[in-house]
This record gives C-alpha cells, structure tokens and sequence, in this order.
C-alpha cells in the first residue's frame, strides 16, 4: 500500500494486516508514504513464517494508530532485521484519536463510540465507564518490532541516519504470550507444544537501531517472562514481592536491543527477567515503580556481566529509600553503578541512578499514590 501525493488511509475501528494462510512469494508487505490513522487500532499478525514482514516507510507523512497489537510475527534470532514488523523511517504515534475526532494526540475521545449502534436493554459503553480500556497502548506478542536501516531493492531504502520516531501516549509490553493466528482469545498462552515436550512460544524482541531513531513511552511499561505459575497481582491476598515461578531457559526470555545512538525511554515500568543490549552510543530510561513493585534486576546482571551494556543505562527510582534499596541489590549482583543528580550526567558503560529526592513520609496516602494492577491470567497448568 504506496501514498501518491496526499494519499490516506483511514479506519474508525480496527485496521487488522493477516497473512491469509499461505506463502507469499517473498513474504513482502509495505506501507509507503501514506497517511494511515486506525482510531482503535492496528492489529498485526504474519503468522511468524519465514521470510514474512511487514515494512512500514513513511518518509512524508505519519502512522497514527490508538493501538498497536504485534501477535504471532516474529523472526529467527538471526533475522530480526528482515523479518517481523520493520519500521524503516517516519513517526508512529500511538495514541487514542478516531479519525473524525479532531482531538489532540494523547487525547481520550469520549464520542468515540457514537457511531456504534445501541440498544436501549443494554449499558451504552460512552457513558459506563468502559472506554477506560481505550487508553493507548502497544503490546508485542511473541513478535518482532526493527526500527532501523531498511532496504528492500528500489521500494524503501533508509539507512542508519534516517529519521524513526515512536511515541506510545499510553502503555507498553513485551511478553511470550500470543495468540495462535486464528485463534480466540482462550488460545493465549505462554506455551506450546513442540516434539511431544512443552515449550514457550518465541520471545519478543524490539531492536532500535541509528541515531535517529527513538522510542518513548508515555504511560506504565512491563518487560514480561514466561511462567509456570500465575504471579499475583499486588493488590491480591498473598502476593509477594519475590516471585521464583519463571520458566529457568534464558533463551525463552524477552529482548530489547539498542545499536549506534537508538534510545529508548520508558515510563514507570516493571521488569522480569530480560535481555537487555545497549551498545556504547545509545540510551535506556526506566523509571522504576515505588517500593521497586515489579521489579527483577536480573536483566542488570546478566547485561553486565556479558559485557552487553556499553552504553548509558539509567534508573529512576521513586523514593529515596527505594533509591538506597536498589544500590543494595545492584551492589549483591556486582553491578557497576553511580549515583548522578542529572541524567546528563550519565556515563557510558555504567548504570546510572537518578538521586530520587521524594521522601514518603512527606505525603499522605490521598495525597500522592501510584496504583499499578495485574490481574490477567493466561497460565496452562502443565504436567511436569
């Protein structure tokens, strides 16, 4: 699908790209200099065959989606930059805007469903409290997103300089987890039967590439891995901040990749075991949540001690004694790190936390909070 002048492209609901079931011949799909706006959403799904991508260019004009759902389009580990969902310039802009809304980006659109039919037997979803799910996210499962050079013959052509910009208004997650293609949602599941033995599905892998080329997330972000039993969410009874349920296989967990000056900023996030890359002219962001909820450091030690974190690395803590918690942990795994008042201050090679400068007790539980849920469940009880 190629622009010609000031060609658009608009969907007041769902804009949904399948393979239909067979192989293409190279497994090629573009999206080129177009204007392309999905008031619900993009959903995604390639059936992660070999050689199948999706490349979007959009050299002219933006992508202006109010979600992203990447489901079951992944690559080899060897191939992350041919295969999946390949962004090779422009903007992508996640955020909750129909196209006949004319509101700003970011913005919630309380008529966003008054061209739905209704009946009068049944909750009008505009005024029930039920576009609180119309926040704006992006949600990776099992599937690989490349923002970077591209080159597909004469059709697009970037390189590492080139312009890439993604901007989530909302919320962010890299998880096993999918979907199977044609399948419903009582199909998710972390696991898969492979040679009469059980297990995961691929990792999502999002690699960021150039100097250029930047991604922010605006809203609550979670690095997920896989599990052999449910983890409670932290408002339920018995839940725990340790959680030691994960499937033990590194190769199965998440990764995120950043190469030759690529960032990547992330709001309050959790994080569970990972892969985390960050080569020596580029930048990570996390803001970490209070009482470091959610939080494993795994992904901290395992980066540093495979020399994988050559760049600038940066954590927010929220209190100060979380701050005093994480050198704690970060001093037990052997990580380098230094204290900085500025993130301007940070250094290549070392991890960097931002001098949290909040003291608890000066607030009242109504006067400052930071509530984070989790309360889905897609765990298989599996016969070990």
């Amino acid at each position: 699908m190629e622009g010609q002048g000031s060609g658009q492209f608009s969907a007041k609901s769902l804009l949904a790209i399948q393979n239909d079931g067979g192989q293409p011949s190279n497994g090629l799909n573009v999206i080129k200099d177009i204007f392309l706006q999905a008031g619900l959403g993009m959903y995604i799904d390639l059936g992660s065959r070999a050689g199948s991508r999706l490349v979007l260019s959009q050299a002219y004009t933006d992508i202006l989606a109010g979600n992203v759902w990447i489901n079951n389009t992944n690559s080899s580990a060897s191939r992350v930059e041919q295969e999946g969902v390949l962004f090779s310039e422009g903007h992508l802009n996640v955020s909750v805007n129909s196209p006949d809304a004319g509101t700003g980006l970011g913005e919630l659109n309380t008529n966003y469903f008054n061209f739905y039919h209704r009946e009068a037997t049944k909750q009008n979803p505009a005024v029930d409290d039920s576009l609180t799910f119309m926040k704006p996210s992006m949600v990776l499962t099992s599937s690989n997103f490349y923002a970077g050079p591209v080159t597909e013959g004469s059709i697009v052509h970037s390189t590492e300089d080139t312009e890439r910009r993604i901007t989530v208004y909302g919320d962010f997650m890299l998880t096993n987890t999918m979907m199977p293609s044609g399948g419903t949602i009582d199909d998710f599941s972390y696991f898969q039967n492979q040679n009469q033995f059980t297990v995961p599905h691929d990792p999502s892998r999002i690699t960021l590439d150039g100097s250029n080329t930047i991604m922010e997330v605006h809203g609550l972000s979670f690095i997920d891995a896989p599990k052999t039993a449910r983890r409670l969410a932290l408002a339920e009874a018995g839940s725990s901040a340790v959680f030691d349920s994960y499937y033990e296989d590194p190769a199965y967990w998440n990764q995120i990749t950043l190469k030759n000056g690529a960032q990547l900023i992330l709001g309050h996030t959790g994080v569970e075991p990972f892969h985390l890359a960050v080569d020596r002219e580029s930048t990570f962001v996390m803001e970490i949540l209070p009482d470091l909820a959610l939080f494993d450091p795994t992904f901290l030690a395992t980066g540093a001690h495979n020399r994988r974190l050559e760049g600038t690395v940066v954590l927010v803590p929220y209190y100060m004694d979380d701050q005093v918690e994480l050198e704690n942990q970060l001093q037990q795994l052997g990580v380098n790190y230094r204290v900085r008042d500025f993130e301007s201050q940070a250094q290549s090679g070392e991890v960097t936390i931002l001098r949290s400068f909040l003291d608890r007790n000066m607030w009242s539980d109504d006067e400052a909070y930071l509530t984070v849920t989790r309360m889905f469940d897609y765990i298989n009880k599996l016969d070990y």
